[in-house]
C-alpha cells in the first residue's frame, strides 16, 4: 500500500502502518533525495558527506528494526538482517572507491538506493508487520494499540 502520512513531506512506496518506522523510512528517502541533489553538483565532497549521513542513518534504522524483530521473535530475522548488511556493504564499497580517487563512484548511487528501498519495503519489511503488531513488547515499543 503506497501512501503519504499526513505530516510527512514524501510519499513512501509502501506504508507499514507503524508510524515510527514509516517516519524513519520517509527520513531515509529525504536523505537520499538530498544526496541526489548534491550528486549532480560539480563538488563531490558534499555529496560524499551526505551519502555518509544516509549510511549512518540506515545503520541506526536497521539496528532498530532488527532489535524489534528479535523481540517479536520474527522467524525471518536473519534473512532480513542479511539484506540490510548487503546494502551497507555496497555503500562501503562506494565509499572505498570514492576515497581511492574514483569520483564517479558516487554517480547513480541514489537510483540504486531508491530501487533497493522500494523493493525492500514492498517485499521484506511488509512481512514483519504482523509479528511486530501481535507481540505485546514490540507493540508497546512502537505505540501500536
Amino acid at each position: 500500500m503506497k501512501g503519504r502520512p499526513d505530516d510527512l513531506d514524501v510519499t513512501l512506496p509502501v506504508m507499514l502502518g507503524i508510524r515510527i518506522l514509516d517516519e524513519e523510512h520517509a527520513e531515509l528517502i529525504r536523505r537520499i533525495k538530498r544526496f541526489e541533489e548534491l550528486e549532480q553538483q560539480p563538488s563531490p565532497e558534499e555529496a560524499a558527506a551526505e551519502l555518509r549521513a544516509v549510511f549512518e542513518f540506515a545503520q541506526r534504522h536497521f539496528a532498530e528494526e532488527e532489535t524489534a524483530m528479535a523481540l517479536a521473535e520474527y522467524d525471518e530475522l536473519e534473512t532480513h538482517r542479511k539484506e540490510h548488511q548487503e546494502l551497507l556493504r555496497q555503500l562501503e564499497r562506494v565509499f572505498g572507491c570514492y576515497e581511492s580517487g574514483d569520483r564517479s563512484a558516487l554517480y547513480d548511487v541514489a537510483a540504486t538506493l531508491y530501487a533497493w528501498l522500494n523493493e525492500h519495503l514492498a517485499k521484506s519489511d511488509v512481512r514483519y508487520v504482523e509479528s511486530l503488531c501481535s507481540n505485546p513488547k514490540t507493540a508497546a515499543m512502537f505505540g501500536i494499540r
